[in-house]
């Protein structure tokens, strides 16, 4: 006989499921949200509130948890997935390191008028022809100076690369399903909770009588933090904040129907 769920398991379950997917859930048919609409189950908010929207299809809060946090886990990151994106993120990183080239270009012609300057007025001084305007443009010109050299200086830095773990797939499986289990201590419940929204673009709920529930569910992923997870360790903050900035220029999220 099936052992039947106590009352405080499902309390932590549903307020699991509320905190790591609130405001993720969306209705495949009109766009709004999917929040509570019983006591245990999750439906249209645009349906219950306004009565628009055709979208009847509730699903128990701790199936929907179940469903997406398994295809976070086991199918968000695939070889092929992670190859495709990394192909991508290095044919976005050629493109992006040639405008900065251009732009360094730019700063460089922009650097040498500008130490000219610096130069005259430096020569003026010497001869006595100080004066508080003077002054001021020195300034001026040696605080463009720094910020053009700055500029130079970054663009001329080495060019990222995304080396994955062998056993990156692995090494992410792992790491979600901690982050899961840790949903069940109240102690880092939100931080694991946080950590685990982080991964999640957004979640689409769309009614489908041959899907599991009766509800297709369709998964969108950030990769840049995935594969920065998957890496084995840490990637350093300059490469995840290019992984993101990279990311978002051109891709969309990566969609998987669970």
């Amino acid at each position: 006989m099936p052992r039947k769920a106590s009352p405080t398991s499902i309390r932590c379950c549903r307020a699991a499921a509320d905190m790591t997917l609130s405001g993720l859930l969306k209705c495949g048919v009109c766009g709004g949200g999917y929040t509570m609409v019983g006591k245990h189950r999750l439906g249209c908010a645009t349906r219950r509130s306004k009565g628009t929207c055709d979208n009847a299809t509730t699903i128990a809060c701790t199936t929907v948890e179940r469903r997406v946090l398994g295809g976070l886990r086991e199918r968000m990151l695939t070889p092929e997935i992670a190859a495709e994106f990394i192909r991508s993120f290095e044919a976005e990183s050629i493109r992006l390191r040639k405008e900065a080239s251009s732009r360094s270009v730019q700063a460089s012609t922009r650097l040498a008028e500008v130490e000219r300057r610096i130069a005259g007025i430096v020569e003026s001084i010497e001869n006595g022809a100080w004066n508080k305007t003077l002054s001021q443009r020195l300034e001026a010109l040696e605080r463009e100076q720094i910020t053009l050299q700055e500029e130079i200086t970054a663009a001329s830095g080495p060019e990222p690369v995304i080396r994955l773990h062998p056993n990156a797939a692995a090494i992410y499986r792992d790491k979600v399903a901690a982050l899961e289990a840790s949903l069940a201590e109240p102690a880092i419940r939100q931080e694991a909770a946080d950590a685990l929204r982080a991964l999640i673009e957004r979640v689409i709920l769309t009614p489908d009588a041959e899907a599991p529930d009766a509800l297709r569910v369709e998964l969108s992923g950030d990769l840049a933090l995935i594969l920065s997870l998957a890496s084995g360790e840490a990637l350093g903050p300059g490469l995840e904040r290019r992984l993101s900035v990279v990311a978002g220029t051109g891709f969309e999220p990566v969609t998987i129907r669970l």
